[in-house]
C-alpha cells in the first residue's frame, strides 16, 4: 500500500482501528541524529527497539490537525507485527517507480536503523553498501494496522501530562483523607449520642 509510504511527506488524518490518527516521522533503534530535540516516545521493550519522534514534527502536526492523536509511522508497523525478523533489509515504497520510501535495516533479527530510500539511494548512518534489490517490501494492508498503546508527545507534554496526574493524585489523596476524618467524626457524634441516650434510659429507671 504505498498511500501509507505517503504519509510522511503528506501528512493525512487515517482511521486505524476505528480510530482517526496522523502518523509522524520517527526513528527506530537508534534517536536521529539533528540538532533539534527529540523524544523517546516509548523505551527498548521484550525485544522492542525504542521509538523516537522530533519534536518540532509534533509541534508542526499539532497545528495542522489539532487534538487528532499522533502517532510514529514505524511505531505503528511496529505494533502491527509487520516488520520480520527474517529479512535484514525491508522497505515500504513512498513511490515503487522512483524507487523512494522508507527502509528498516535488522542484524541477526533486531532491528538497528530505520530511514529513506531516495531515488533507490538508501541515507544510512550504518550502511554504506545496501542494494535496494536486495530489500523485501512489507506490504502494509490498512485492515492490519493496529494503534500503539503510547501516543507521540514532545518531552514538554509529557512533563505537563505527568504535572496533571501528579495533581489528580495528591488531589484523590486528599479527597479520601477528608472523607475519612468527616467518617471518624460523624462515628463519634453517633457514638457520643448513643451513649448519651444509654445513660439517659439507665438514669430513668
Amino acid at each position: 500500500m504505498e498511500v501509507y509510504g505517503k504519509l510522511i511527506d503528506t501528512p493525512a488524518i487515517i482511521s486505524i482501528a476505528g480510530q482517526d490518527v496522523v502518523v509522524v516521522n520517527d526513528f527506530l533503534g537508534k534517536p536521529p541524529k539533528v540538532d533539534s530535540a527529540y523524544s523517546e516516545v516509548q523505551p527498548a521493550i521484550s525485544g522492542s527497539p525504542a521509538v523516537y519522534v522530533i519534536d518540532e514534527d509534533i509541534r508542526r502536526l499539532r497545528v495542522q490537525f489539532g487534538d487528532v492523536k499522533l502517532y510514529g509511522f514505524w511505531q505503528v508497523v511496529l505494533e502491527s507485527g509487520l516488520i520480520s525478523k527474517d529479512y535484514p533489509l525491508q522497505i515500504i515504497y513512498e513511490n515503487r517507480k522512483t524507487k523512494t520510501g522508507f527502509f528498516v535495516l535488522l542484524e541477526d533479527g533486531v532491528i538497528q536503523e530505520t530511514g529513506e530510500v531516495v531515488g533507490g539511494t538508501f541515507i544510512s548512518d550504518q550502511a554504506t553498501s545496501l542494494n535496494i534489490g536486495d530489500a523485501v517490501e512489507i506490504d502494509v494492508n490498512a485492515s492490519s494496522l493496529k494503534v500503539p498503546e503510547q501516543e507521540c508527545m514532545t518531552a514538554l507534554e509529557k512533563y505537563q501530562l505527568a504535572g496533571k496526574r501528579k495533581k489528580r493524585e495528591v488531589f484523590a489523596f486528599a479527597a479520601t483523607a477528608i472523607l475519612i476524618i468527616l467518617l471518624a467524626f460523624a462515628a463519634d457524634i453517633i457514638l457520643d449520642y448513643s451513649y448519651a441516650y444509654e445513660k439517659k434510659q439507665y438514669n430513668a429507671l
